[in-house]
């Protein structure tokens, strides 16, 4: 009998790995297993324990309650006064479609507005990157790249998943201890 098996990476990939120098990118396979539905799922739950030890050493909280993306509630407003304008089925209330053409040409400050300005607003992206915002793993990587230890921080993630796991049957080049790029950032 065939046991359901899917590949899982030793997290680091997911979290850190994404900030590391590109060549340290370049061999996640080695950090790629396959596992069984079940040891995938004990996996994931140790790792979480290691994660957020992590996120304490390095005060890189998990999840800082800071957002990626900024909203701008204006754009928000101009955006759906235009969708509004453009994409109606139905006739708009003159009333309503007055207050959606103030909204816009207050937005353009033109007094008479076009087709293409509706549309053009009508498409507005009203979010934008939050330049003050840092991820756990951003964070966490830019303290082990200061600190010189990344081959450590990926070292420990592999002995936590050896200690943890106690997998028995491992790929024959497998090691904890993996760096083929020796002595590049250390």
């Amino acid at each position: 009998m065939t046991r359901f098996c899917q590949q899982n990476y030793i997290h680091l990939v997911s979290q850190q790995q994404q900030h590391f120098p590109i060549d340290h990118k370049s061999y996640k396979s080695h950090d790629n297993l396959l596992l069984c539905g079940s040891c995938h799922l004990i996996t994931s739950l140790n790792e979480d324990i290691l994660k957020l030890r992590i996120s304490k050493e390095y005060d890189a909280p998990i999840d800082s309650g800071a957002s990626k993306l900024n909203s701008d509630p204006i754009l928000y407003k101009v955006k759906n006064a235009a969708r509004a304008l453009a994409q109606s089925k139905n006739p708009l209330p003159d009333e309503r479609a007055i207050q959606y053409r103030e909204i816009l040409k207050d937005f353009y400050q033109v007094e008479e507005l076009d087709e293409e300005q509706i549309r053009e607003a009508a498409k507005i992206d009203p979010k934008n990157e939050n330049p003050n915002y840092h991820g756990h793993g951003e964070k966490v990587v830019e303290q082990v790249m200061a600190n010189g230890e990344l081959l450590e921080f990926q070292m420990r993630w592999r002995q936590h998943f050896l200690e943890t796991m106690k997998p028995k049957f491992l790929p024959e080049l497998w090691s904890a201890t993996h760096n083929p790029n020796k002595d590049k950032y250390f």
